[in-house]
């Protein structure tokens, strides 16, 4: 092993700063007392140069030392957790939608496939029929209406998504015939509204059983 005589020694202790002596520790020994020091890090550190080389080059650079005024030597400890220690963060929420680019979308809304010509490519049987609304805000109010002015379905949309979908059934849940339907897209949390037109053309309804 090395000697103690290879390192430099530090020993930072708990205690407030002072130019002063501190009569308590004067009277003390590090090596024998060092339980009776508030010490708080302690370190001993190499030199950047190998003590085993002996040649007189480095016997005078070891009387060297590189400290000046103002000099600082940062130390970051790496201290294990405890259960007294408490840490405290503060987040802010992501914005998902801005206000701002939400009423620009308005614009944007709409509704496919648009005519509805019996199918939709992305209905996987017969039994899911169906039309898309996109570029919706987060919370929208989608009421189809017939040419004559009858409610036929109300939709209402709360969540972060930009679509919806209509089965093409109306309120009491039967397909609905073949026809013109007006939509009235309300978003009142933007003080907007929207009106599309929607051909929905029905295939034959066939009768799966008797």
């Amino acid at each position: 092993g090395n000697s103690p005589t290879d390192r430099e020694y530090i020993y930072i202790l708990d205690l407030p700063y002072s130019d002063e002596p501190d009569s308590r520790l004067t009277r003390l020994n590090i090596y024998r007392d060092a339980h009776q020091f508030p010490i708080l890090y302690t370190g001993w550190f190499y030199r950047k140069w190998d003590y085993r080389q002996k040649d007189a080059e480095h016997e005078k650079e070891s009387q060297d030392y590189p400290w000046q005024d103002g000099a600082v030597w940062r130390i970051v400890p790496n201290v294990p957790f405890s259960d007294q220690d408490r840490y405290t963060f503060t987040t802010i929420a992501p914005v998902t939608r801005d206000a701002a680019i939400a009423r620009k979308d308005v614009e944007r809304i709409n509704v496919f496939p648009n005519p509805y010509m019996a199918k939709n490519d992305w209905e996987t049987s017969k039994y899911e029929r169906f039309v898309t609304f996109t570029h919706l805000p987060e919370r929208a109010v989608i009421r189809v209406f017939t040419l004559t002015g009858s409610l036929v379905r109300t939709i209402e949309k709360d969540d972060p998504s930009q679509t919806i979908r209509w089965d093409l059934k109306n309120t009491g849940g039967y397909p609905v015939g073949a026809g013109m339907y007006i939509i009235h897209v309300d978003m009142p949390e933007l003080g907007a509204s929207k009106v599309l037109k929607l051909a929905v053309v029905q295939e034959v309804q066939i009768l799966d059983r008797l």
